[in-house]
């Protein structure tokens, strides 16, 4: 069956074997969340009103459900470790730093094709709500897997004027990105 879902940001087709009942429930507070009320008309579309096709059906389902996928978030603890990731999942590293000393985070280059940064910021310290002057945070770094692949992540903590010098900290992680 063939149905629509009216949400704030317009019309999603959807095409399921599972009884409309079922449907609405599992749509229901994926989509509420970000796109307000969720009207499922419980008439199929007429398939003389519209032609779909697989691919016009299919890819707003797998990009609504990579929407909802959890993140994978990874800290310093998690140094050598090996991680497993769908496409179209974020990768979060939260990795200490304090940028004060000069000492920040290298970021190598990335295959875009396999995995692309897509937000790179840093969290300081907060007390009483208020950031401590010259302590150190955290360095956020998202990374989107893009497509099925494997990648060696190496960071290396570094003054960016002295490169040549040793690391004050390095930080190791394979990702394995599956369908």
């Amino acid at each position: 069956m063939l149905y629509s879902v009216m949400t704030k940001t317009g019309l999603i087709l959807i095409s399921s074997v599972l009884p409309l009942s079922i449907l609405s429930l599992l749509l229901s507070p994926a989509l509420s969340e970000t796109s307000g009320p969720i009207h499922l008309f419980s008439k199929p579309i007429s398939k003389s009103t519209v032609k779909p096709t697989a691919k016009s059906i299919v890819k707003p389902i797998i990009q609504t459900v990579r929407k909802f996928m959890s993140d994978y978030t990874v800290t310093n603890s998690d140094r050598g470790k090996t991680v497993t990731l769908k496409a179209g999942q974020s990768l979060i590293l939260r990795l200490n730093e304090n940028p004060t000393t000069g000492y920040r985070w290298m970021i190598p280059v990335f295959d875009a094709q396999l995995i692309q940064l897509t937000d790179d910021r840093f969290e300081p310290t907060v007390t009483a709500n208020k950031p401590i002057m010259g302590a150190g945070g955290q360095r956020i770094l998202v990374l989107q897997a893009n497509r099925p692949g494997t990648i060696h992540l190496n960071l290396e903590n570094k003054q960016s004027w002295n490169l040549n010098s040793p690391s004050a900290e390095s930080f190791a992680l394979t990702v394995h990105i599956t369908e």
